[in-house]
C-alpha cells in the first residue's frame, strides 16, 4: 500500500488508493468534488454578476481580477502549496 509522507513532520499524509480526497498531516482537507462545486458556484456567480449587474467596464474588470486572485490563493492554500497562510491572524487573537 503505498503512502506519501509530510516533508518535515514526516507524518502519513495520504493513501493513494484514495485520489478523491486531499489530506495533509493525516486530516482530511476536503472532497474533491466538494471544491469542484464551489469552483463552479464563483464562477456562475461572477457571470450573473457580470451579467446582470450594470456597471462600467472597468469596474467589471477590478472585480473579475480580484475574484481569480482570490480563487487561485485558495486553491493554493487547498492543496498545501500556500502554508504560510495558516498563520496569518487578523485583529486581536
Amino acid at each position: 500500500m503505498p503512502i506519501i509522507l509530510h516533508a518535515r513532520t514526516e507524518k502519513l499524509l495520504c493513501n493513494l488508493e484514495q485520489p478523491a480526497f486531499l489530506f495533509r498531516a493525516d486530516t482530511l482537507l476536503m472532497p474533491l468534488l466538494t471544491m469542484i462545486v464551489y469552483l463552479i458556484a464563483v464562477g456562475v456567480l461572477l457571470w450573473l454578476v457580470n451579467t446582470f449587474i450594470p456597471m462600467a467596464g472597468s469596474i467589471k474588470s477590478i472585480l473579475n481580477v480580484v475574484v481569480v486572485i482570490l480563487v487561485v490563493v485558495w486553491l493554493l492554500n487547498v492543496f498545501g502549496l500556500l502554508t504560510s497562510l495558516e498563520h496569518i491572524r487578523i485583529g486581536r487573537t
